[in-house]
């Protein structure tokens, strides 16, 4: 049963994609009237890829080419199962439709019509994944005020055949054919994948919850608003501000956990843990992932975290010189920073 997102500010927002006639697909789009999962029929890769990775949205975006066609600038998600294209991209590649279904959040599943398509090719570095589908339909409405608003979402299900690692403080995608180690409860941890996203555990405090593993979400550490009293709060829950599925509203409210949260042996003591009042699901998202490579191998349902700090923030703006006035001296270089240290298990970070 594949699922997509909404992407908005403030939305860790999956979609649920289901066929013509309501019942979920659980298995890769070949006849008519299921949901595609966008596993590939085929993967090259000539050798191990190196992609830019674009984090100013606080989302993933990579650039790919898509039958050969491009470069176009395409979200990365971990948190959707099926691949996205813009309507009207779809219709300048020219694919056929080869079938309709719905999409929608949880609290509507069949809220929004999408037309199935099949994709020849998408190639990222020096990857090429042929034979994907996707869905299409008009996302327009979505991130109206984006720069260079990316035209689609490229879904885990493409880099089913690869070990996928996204080095988010280097800012790179990084793709090759490996395994990843056992899994040891520190680093590596296993992974359920119920609706073609991995679902990993998260432990705040002596409570253990079922998260979605969602690059596509800006969001840290998200929980259902029914979870707040199952928390040791430092202060009362607020309001913070709101976000939009495709077709629901979200209030979203925010607080600081006394206790410590854990990915594996990461600590991040008295987090910030963000609530919504609509949907049902645990999220990790990018507030947080922004401090690991995190590397996924899908075969073996595996994930590593490996903690090596943020990335770079973007450097801020100088002001122009007032008429006449002298420039300013350039400051200082700045000095190394050594990278953070191994932590022990359940140690905290500095």
């Amino acid at each position: 049963m594949p699922w997509l997102r909404a992407y908005l500010p403030v939305g860790f927002v999956l979609l649920l994609v289901v066929g013509m006639a309501g019942s979920p697909a659980t298995v890769r789009a070949q006849p008519a009237h299921q949901a595609p999962e966008s596993i590939p029929r085929n993967t090259e890769l000539a050798s191990p890829a190196a992609v830019p990775l674009d984090l100013s949205s606080g989302q993933p975006v990579v650039e790919v080419r898509l039958n050969g066609r491009g470069p176009y600038r395409m979200f990365l998600d971990t948190g959707a199962g099926t691949t996205v294209l813009d309507d009207d991209l779809a219709k300048e590649l020219g694919l056929a439709v080869l079938d309709t279904t719905r999409l929608g959040d949880p609290v509507n599943p069949q809220a929004i019509r999408a037309d199935v398509v099949e994709l020849d090719s998408i190639s990222i570095g020096t990857a090429r994944f042929e034979g994907v589908r996707a869905v299409a339909w008009d996302r327009s409405t979505l991130r109206q005020n984006m720069p260079d608003k990316p035209r689609g979402v490229v879904g885990l299900g493409v880099f089913h055949d690869l070990v996928l690692a996204l080095d988010y403080p280097k800012q790179v995608l990084r793709l090759r054919r490996d395994v990843l180690p056992d899994a040891d409860g520190a680093r590596v941890l296993e992974y359920t994948s119920p609706h073609g996203i991995p679902v990993i555990p998260v432990r705040i405090g002596n409570r253990t919850y079922q998260a979605h593993l969602d690059s596509g979400s800006p969001g840290g550490f998200n929980l259902p608003l029914a979870q707040k009293d199952s928390l040791n709060l430092l202060g009362e829950v607020k309001e913070i501000g709101g976000g939009r599925t495709a077709n629901t509203e979200l209030v979203i409210y925010g607080a600081q956990v006394a206790d410590t949260a854990r990915i594996g042996a990461h600590a991040f003591p008295q987090a910030m843990v963000q609530f919504n009042d609509q949907l049902p699901q645990a999220n990790l998202g990018g507030r947080v992932l922004r401090e690991f490579v995190v590397t996924l191998d899908q075969k073996n349902r595996r994930v590593r975290f490996d903690r090596t700090g943020r990335p770079p923030a973007a450097p801020a703006a100088t002001p122009a010189p007032a008429p006449g006035a002298a420039p300013s001296p350039a400051p200082p270089p700045a000095k190394p920073v050594a990278p953070p240290k191994n932590l022990p298990p359940g140690g905290n970070k500095g």
